[in-house]
């Protein structure tokens, strides 16, 4: 999981909007042709769904599009069957709707904004919530959001959107409505303050075999792949419940997804108030040494690059070279003999630690 570059989303955003105005509507074809037309660099990358995927995906975060539930395609960056572009013909009258509108107190930031009709809609839903539920106890979000929109993901994506949630707007608080974070598995080893991220279930098992009590490790968690940027959240339920977390170390395969799932976890954790989702230096640093090189797509230069850029700078060329050239690394190499073998990647320099106070 990557970042969606800026300019390429606006390009997108741009060629959306040159669409026939008269439809709202378009389907995976279409909005894919727009794409390409805003990046015909990207017609021959492998990585073209994965950047379409992210683009799609902060346009929605930004209310500009609704992505249908139905999705086309497999793994991390699968595809809506079509997409709803959101305030094409009614703009001026809901802007007009929106500034007569006889809003709350809570709601009176909504004046002077310029709301598409699907945020104008949301926050009258939102306004008669706030009229007949004072007495309301708190949900979890999805329940919430059923309950508001008839929709259990709804909210989930409307708390992106920065026109309608931040300080001095929509919070969570307001809605009465709290996140519940999947839980991941983890095992605890002591009282350290430092949580280790294993990508996959045998260096999982491998790593809790060979971690030595003198670790300033306190936590393995199981990261179980691309479920770990849902499950980072989860770090502020342990926090809760007596398990504090200073720092959080990952260690994955090097090949796209192995990187993309850390950089997206610790993006989540930055947007919560959480610890940063960092390497650990030690474990990628033996994986470049003693990795068996495994063919792999390859992977443009520019993106090689941006993916690299989550790892220590020292490790970044050799990263990308392995990325660019078509070869992944499983993090299996570094098996349970080895980890024994030198347990320097446990110690709070391996871990790139040694200002936590562990």
């Amino acid at each position: 999981m990557s970042v969606a570059v800026p300019s390429l989303v606006e390009a997108l955003a741009q060629e959306l909007v040159r669409t026939d105005p008269k439809r709202k509507a378009l389907t995976q074809q279409e909005y894919t042709e727009a794409f390409l037309r805003a990046a015909p660099h990207l017609a021959t990358s492998p990585d073209r769904q994965q950047h379409l995927a992210e683009a799609l995906g902060e346009l929605e975060a930004r209310g500009v599009l609704v992505c249908a539930k139905r999705r086309q395609g497999s793994g991390a960056h699968s595809l809506p069957s079509r997409i709803v572009l959101l305030g094409r013909a009614d703009d001026s009258r809901v802007s007009a709707e929106v500034a007569r509108y006889p809003w709350r107190p809570e709601l009176a930031f909504a004046t002077g904004l310029p709301l598409r009709r699907a945020e104008f809609d949301a926050l009258i839903a939102v306004q008669t919530f706030l009229r007949d539920a004072s007495h309301a106890g708190s949900l979890p979000l999805g329940e919430r959001s059923l309950q508001l929109f008839g929709d259990e993901k709804r909210l989930d994506g409307l708390v992106r959107n920065r026109r309608l949630f931040g300080p001095g707007r929509l919070t969570l608080e307001m809605l009465k409505a709290h996140r519940c974070p999947p839980p991941f598995s983890y095992t605890q080893r002591g009282d350290g303050r430092v949580a280790l991220v294993i990508e996959n279930a045998a260096t999982y098992s491998s790593v809790l075999a060979a971690l030595p009590t003198s670790s300033p490790v306190g936590v393995v968690a199981f990261g179980a792949g691309n479920a770990f940027a849902s499950t980072v959240a989860y770090f502020d339920e342990l926090r809760a419940h007596g398990t504090p977390i200073e720092a959080v170390r990952y260690f994955g395969d090097l090949d796209p997804e192995g990187l993309r799932i850390p950089a997206g976890a610790d993006r989540v954790a930055q947007e919560l108030g959480l610890p940063r989702v960092l390497p650990a230096p030690a474990l990628w640093r033996a994986l470049l040494g003693r990795g068996r090189p495994a063919k792999h797509p390859p992977t443009s230069p520019e993106t090689a690059a941006s993916l690299a850029t989550w790892l220590p700078q020292d490790l970044r060329a050799a990263a990308g070279d392995h990325l660019v050239t078509g070869r992944r690394l499983a993090q299996e190499a570094l098996s349970l003999d080895i980890l024994r073998g030198d347990l320097s990647w446990a110690s709070a320099e391996g871990l790139g630690v040694l200002s936590t106070d562990s």
